[in-house]
């Protein structure tokens, strides 16, 4: 995946996530509505202005598979975690927490969609996004506190690096810093 979508791609999550956006548009149309928004932070050239928890949710989301993986979908979950070169134990317990966190990030998913499709009808939003965010923000934390209980101290370095410089890198947010 080449930079320039990886940007559009996140940028759209981020934007959906800080409530930038009220629905879920095409890549194209996040483009263009992203020429037109001020850039808050830019990772590739300030990535100490992306916050850790968005850097470990993006990936998060990114690698996670579902407990019931196919082969295909444990092939690519391993493809995405070969450059961490984590031990063989420590790949079990980073598959195993990413798809605890699957499961309860979809849960969410699924609130957040429905409450969109009330939105969408005229119905109010009032505090749900927000208890839905924070729903979010205390999954990426608890995710984060079980693979520093148990990956080994060298898996744990390994998995922060990567996400601390090579994900913050990729990550633009628009609008304004939250």
């Amino acid at each position: 995946m080449s930079r320039y979508t990886l940007t559009i791609i996140v940028g759209a999550m981020v934007a959906a996530r800080c409530g930038f956006a009220q629905s879920a548009p095409s890549p194209h149309a996040a483009h263009h509505d992203q020429a037109q928004m001020k850039i808050a932070a830019d990772g590739s050239k300030n990535p100490e202005l992306i916050p850790d928890a968005l850097a470990f949710d993006n990936w998060f989301i990114a690698v996670a598979e579902f407990p019931s993986a196919t082969s295909s979908e444990a092939a690519r979950q391993s493809a995405k975690l070969s450059p961490l070169r984590l031990s063989a134990q420590d790949l079990l317990a980073v598959a195993s927490a990413l798809a605890d966190f699957k499961v309860q990030f979809g849960a969410i998913t699924s609130q957040r969609q429905q409450l969109a499709a009330a939105v969408n009808a005229g119905g109010q939003a009032g505090t749900v996004w927000a208890s839905l965010r924070a729903s979010e923000d205390s999954l990426v934390a608890a995710t984060r506190a079980e693979l520093a209980a148990t990956l080994s101290a060298a898996g744990m370095l390994a998995v922060n690096q990567w996400v601390l410089v090579h994900v913050k890198q990729h990550i633009v947010i628009y609008g304004e810093l939250p």
